[in-house]
């Protein structure tokens, strides 16, 4: 009489026998991928906004606009992202806020090739601008939308931080830094 632990030891021996093979452990094992990327916008003419309201400088929090625009990326993101966003200037602090949707193109080194989508928040202090360079610091905060992934990305999940500079007509040099999950 067999225990029950041995039928499904007695089961597996047979699919070896005949030709299978065990599952894997490691083949549904999802790889953890460092990401340390540099980024460059070009700005304008290549980046596009609509004001949405007055900037005056006394127009304190209600200054908005629309923007998108085209990024390159080289490193462990290697590819474009294609964006859009809005932001919003306060003139008397001189902080920009903004929010992005970006679609990216390209290879993932460790992941595959393919396109996603990701999302970000992020602030420029154009009141910290630099007299050397007439550059101002921003940072955002990006995460991989679920399910955006396709081609060898899909099924890709992560987040980054984005920390550059930027000129006054939007051209920006930086880093993104983070890790993705690929399945």
């Amino acid at each position: 009489m067999m225990r029950r632990g041995s039928s499904a030891l007695a089961g597996f021996m047979m699919l070896v026998a005949i030709g299978g093979s065990a599952p894997s452990a490691t083949a549904d094992a999802a790889r953890n991928v460092p990401i340390d990327t540099v980024f460059h916008d070009p700005g304008a003419p290549a980046f596009t906004y609509l004001m949405l309201q007055d900037c005056a400088p006394d127009h304190s929090g209600g200054c908005s606009m629309a923007f998108d625009g085209r990024t390159t990326m080289t490193g462990s993101i290697e590819g474009t992202t294609v964006y859009r966003g809005v932001g919003y200037f306060d003139g008397l602090s001189g902080v920009y806020r903004f929010e992005v949707w970006e679609t990216f193109t390209g290879l993932v080194r460790g992941c595959g090739e393919g396109t996603l989508e990701w999302h970000g928040t992020g602030q420029g202090w154009a009141s910290q601008v630099d007299p050397l360079t007439q550059t101002f610091p921003l940072e955002a905060n990006l995460a991989i939308v679920d399910g955006s992934g396709r081609g060898g990305l899909s099924g890709i999940a992560g987040s980054f931080k984005a920390e550059g500079r930027s000129t006054l007509w939007a051209e920006q040099n930086g880093t993104i830094k983070g890790a993705v999950t690929c399945p």
